[in-house]
């Protein structure tokens, strides 16, 4: 993609993101429910950079629904907001990020350290976000990978599983996210780590390198939902969430799809 075509695509962004920040704000301040902004605003984004998204599978319609996924990079997020309406769970820096920790907070994102005291808290209003209504979805992984496998999963991010509301026990709905093409080719092993962002790499230098490279594509899987009554401990669930997307990731990025149904 060209220099010029990448600094009208950022430009067209801000003008945008500047706009909704201040509708989000404002429904937010009124206390009007708005999911559907984040949701189509990633959708217009995730058009604008060329990012084609393939679906395999939907989002449980059940609730309360706590996603899991994997995490590789910012663009998760794109994906998986345009995909389905959902509010993050993420750690507390995030919110300090310039710009884009804004963003976080008009999404409603949910803010956790990592200390019992406030995990305590944090618990807290998390299940009471989901006896509201809202999808939550955390990265297990607590950290973003290379993306060419999934780093271990902390068990201890899994206790809103136990949670119990309205008579129903939470649903997990495990996805896995990858990224699998870029200028309408399979995108191989020297491609691939052009999407991972994690480390101390730099988040302006790698968003402006993905959109130099070209159109990508990703692929969101959604697996077999679950909930925590079919295990004898949210350790036994956190090792089948991390199985489960693993052996998606793997299945993904090495081409080996065809046996799941795909939803046009």
């Amino acid at each position: 993609m060209s220099f010029i075509r990448v600094v009208l695509i950022l430009l067209i962004f801000i003008l945008v993101t500047l706009i909704l920040i201040v509708l989000q704000f404002l429904s937010i301040l009124l206390n009007i429910k708005t999911k559907f902004i984040p949701h189509h605003y990633h959708k217009f984004v995730v058009k604008l950079i060329s990012l084609r998204i393939i679906k395999y599978r939907e989002c449980s319609k059940n609730k309360p629904l706590l996603v899991v996924s994997n995490h590789i990079s910012w663009l998760d997020i794109l994906v998986i907001s345009s995909s389905f309406k959902v509010s993050f769970v993420a750690k507390k820096e995030v919110k300090n990020w310039p710009f884009f920790g804004i963003l976080a907070q008009l999404q409603r994102t949910v803010f956790i350290e990592r200390t019992m005291k406030d995990l305590i808290k944090q618990k807290k209003l998390m299940a009471k976000r989901l006896l509201d209504g809202d999808s939550l979805l955390l990265f297990p992984e607590g950290t973003s990978s290379d993306g060419k496998r999934v780093l271990p999963f902390k068990s201890s991010l899994f206790s809103l599983a136990e949670l119990k509301g309205m008579n129903k026990n939470v649903t997990i709905q495990p996805i896995t996210i990858a990224y699998t093409g870029l200028n309408g080719l399979p995108a191989g092993l020297n491609e691939r780590p052009l999407f991972a962002w994690f480390g101390e790499m730099s988040l302006m230098s790698h968003i402006f390198n993905v959109l130099m490279a070209g159109p990508a594509e990703a692929v969101i899987i959604f697996h077999k939902p679950t909930t925590i009554l079919e295990f004898n401990s949210r350790k036994d669930l956190s090792e089948y969430c991390e199985e489960v997307i693993s052996n998606g990731l793997s299945n993904a990025i090495s081409g080996r799809l065809n046996d799941i149904h795909l939803d046009k």
